[in-house]
Order: C-alpha cells, then sequence, then structure tokens
C-alpha cells in the first residue's frame, strides 16, 4: 500500500459577538503560524491530503461546501485530529464519501490550541473524500486546523 501525505487546514474567522457587537480580530498571523506548527508536526508517516481557507461564522453555505480533500483510490481513515487556535469554540463537522454512500459526525472544539481526535463511524477503510465545515461560535476568531490519518490502500 503506498502511504501519502497531507494536511487539511481550515481558517475560521468570525468578527459577530452575541451581542451582535463587532469584537477586535485575532492576529491572523500569529493564529495561523501555530496552526501551520500543528499541521507540520502532526500525523507522522500516517498524514493524509492538505487544503486551506478561510470560514465566517453565520456563513449561508449549504452544506458540503466547506474544505474538501479527494483521495487518490479507496483510503482508509484512522483519525482525525482537530484543532483550532485563536478564542471562542468551532462547531466542526466532517464527512467522507466511500462507494456505498457517506458518514459523518460533529463535534465541538475549543479554540484553545489543545487536539480533539475524533473516529469516523465504519466503513473507515473505502474512503474516497473527506470534507471538513466549521461554523465559530462566539468569540473575535480563530485558525482551525486538521489532520487527517491513515493509509491510501
Amino acid at each position: 500500500m503506498r502511504r501519502t501525505r497531507a494536511v487539511l487546514a481550515i481558517a475560521v474567522a468570525a468578527a459577530v459577538s452575541a451581542s451582535g457587537c463587532t469584537t477586535a480580530e485575532p492576529d491572523w498571523d500569529a493564529a495561523q503560524a501555530r496552526a501551520d506548527a500543528f499541521l507540520e508536526s502532526g500525523g507522522g508517516a500516517g498524514a493524509l491530503g492538505g487544503a486551506s481557507g478561510r470560514m465566517s461564522a453565520g456563513d449561508d453555505r449549504a452544506p458540503g461546501e466547506g474544505t474538501t480533500l479527494t483521495f487518490p483510490g479507496p483510503t482508509r481513515v484512522d483519525l482525525i485530529e482537530l484543532v483550532c487556535f485563536g478564542d471562542g469554540e468551532a462547531a466542526m463537522s466532517v464527512e467522507a464519501q466511500h462507494s456505498g454512500g457517506s458518514v459523518g459526525l460533529e463535534t465541538d472544539v475549543v479554540c484553545d490550541g489543545e487536539p480533539t481526535r475524533v473516529k469516523l463511524p465504519d466503513p473507515r477503510d473505502r474512503i474516497t473524500e473527506v470534507t471538513l465545515d466549521g461554523v465559530l461560535r462566539g468569540g473575535s476568531g480563530a485558525v482551525f486546523a486538521a489532520v487527517i490519518e491513515g493509509e491510501v490502500g
């Protein structure tokens, strides 16, 4: 089996507090530098795929319009490590396509720089693509990163 390295990073930004007042934006360069360092050190030999982009709280995007990583063939996804740098909390969704449909999960990630590890529901061994999507809940903004671990079959 061939191993491929890649990483998913999503920059999540929001500038509206719960009261509707504008709050100061975070130091985006510092948050991105922390996310980049996490991505460089994460996953080891079993890391898969990569992409990055910004999303804002209150986006009216349709489900599945997040960042998608497509694999060259059926892939086993063992673990997804999620982390958020900034403040607030991100409501994250992960959807994985496979030959028979899709599996997914939703989880909250506190933007404190501490990784959250999640596993997809079965089947995890025939994944062809993974889409990450999220919304920042409160806080002034954050940079979100994910490392997907597994093996291309």
